[in-house]
């Protein structure tokens, strides 16, 4: 008996000394999943390729109006649905066909049509024929989930945001200086640079603005960022839609040189949303949403929050984790491309973990509409958010993930409506 004793003992301290995350059962179980999305593919806005620029010929036309999703922007979407329909599925959280049970599945987008439109699309890929509701506001509405500083649920002061992005940036001009190469390429797509050119363009000569602004809650921006970064999206948006590569930037603009200029549109979110005073305030209520539904039991199983790419950057830096899609340059926020956050259980323990994603079909694969499936999927990149490295599979616990994020989030000063 005292040798079982010792034995027994010894297997114990052995066990006591094995850390907590490596005791846990890998084979979790879906629970939930929460998306932020961003809209799909839509026609330029209006002062992304304005009347006057430095272009040398003129933009082409679009089929739709300004903004709005365009008809393989509905259809990107719809095979986003489905795919998503296909793998959650395969994973047990839904039945493979059929419509699932009233509340089970929740879509809020902003009141942007390309966001309704491709919440639709979404709910026709994942369930068709089941008229699955897209929530949204009123036309004009300030929707605090997607707008909380138009929606003034946040205080926002313009001399502490200016000095925020200083801090995050090194300074603006110097942000662009860094790109120095990726501003050249654009003016050759834009025909104003290269041999034989009359009147050469230099968009790294603008001044560079950034300072608080006589409205004490906002600040100016100008200069070569502001210039380009609306541009260099707008080649990028004729490749994903089919453009003949002839009418792709006059046919000067290669996925390459597409990629490569995708740098200049991110670059927007580096002094809009991502330091970090300003991504709390952005997300204040969209990752206030994120952390509910994660906690709700009796929630929808798939939460879909459709809005734009200051949403996904804003988030993102909260979380302090970057992305990177095929086609695509680094934090450039893609067409249709989704920040995942599943909620996963330990069916041993009962813990309850989640994991952050980034999901987006590649620019090649949005560009030839391939039907998306298992056997092909759309990419699927984990983003490991440097605090919980050394938990459980590189995950945060439900509790730390909430307490991370919360920590982060700017105070709400008004009623948040529509969360």
């Amino acid at each position: 008996m005292k040798l079982r004793s010792m034995l027994l003992s010894a297997v114990a301290a052995a066990v006591s000394c094995v850390p907590a995350a490596a005791q846990e059962r890998p084979d979790l179980q879906l629970e939930k999943v929460v998306m932020v999305v961003r809209h799909g593919l839509r026609a330029p806005l209006a002062d992304e390729a304005p009347v006057g620029t430095m272009a040398r010929q003129p933009w082409p036309e679009w089929q739709v109006p300004e903004s709005y999703l365009t008809e393989r922007g509905y259809t990107g979407m719809r095979l986003l649905g489905a795919y998503d329909r296909e793998a959650y599925a395969a994973r047990g959280l839904f039945d493979a066909a059929g419509c699932p049970i009233p509340g089970a599945v929740r879509i809020r987008s902003s009141t942007a049509q390309r966001a309704i439109q491709s919440g639709k699309a979404l709910a026709e890929g994942f369930a068709p024929g089941c008229g699955l509701a897209v929530e949204h506001g009123a036309s004009g509405d300030r929707d605090p989930i997607f707008d909380p500083r138009g929606a003034g649920v946040v205080t926002y002061d313009g001399a502490a945001a200016v000095a925020a992005i200083d801090r995050h940036t090194g300074g603006i001009q110097a942000l662009a200086e860094r790109h120095r190469a990726a501003f050249r390429t654009l003016e050759e797509i834009l025909g104003c640079r290269g041999k034989g050119i009359a009147r050469p363009c230099d968009i790294l000569a603008e001044e560079s603005v950034l300072k608080p602004a006589a409205d004490p809650a906002s600040f100016d921006f100008g200069g070569p960022i502001r210039t380009a970064s609306g541009t260099a999206q707008v080649f990028l948006l004729e490749y994903a839609e089919g453009f003949d590569p002839a009418r792709v930037g006059w046919g000067r603009a290669t996925p390459e040189k597409i990629e490569q200029i995708g740098a200049l549109h991110s670059l927007l979110f580096d002094v809009h949303v991502r330091a970090p005073y300003l991504a709390g305030r952005q997300s204040a209520v969209l990752g206030r949403r994120i952390l509910s539904s994660l906690q709700d039991p009796s929630g929808a199983k798939l939460d879909l929050v459709v809005g734009h790419d200051n949403n996904l950057n804003a988030m993102a830096a909260v979380l302090g984790v970057t992305f990177k899609v095929d086609g695509y340059a680094e934090n450039d926020a893609t067409v249709g491309g989704a920040l995942v956050f599943e909620l996963l259980r330990n069916p041993g323990s009962a813990k309850r973990y989640v994991r952050v994603a980034y999901q987006s079909q590649t620019l090649e694969q949005l560009r030839s509409l391939e039907p998306l499936s298992i056997a092909r999927p759309p990419s699927y990149k984990t983003l490991p958010i440097a605090e919980c490295a050394g938990g459980f599979q590189g995950m945060c616990t439900l509790q730390q993930f909430d307490a991370l994020v919360r920590g982060r989030l700017a105070p709400l000063d008004g009623p948040a409506r529509s969360r």
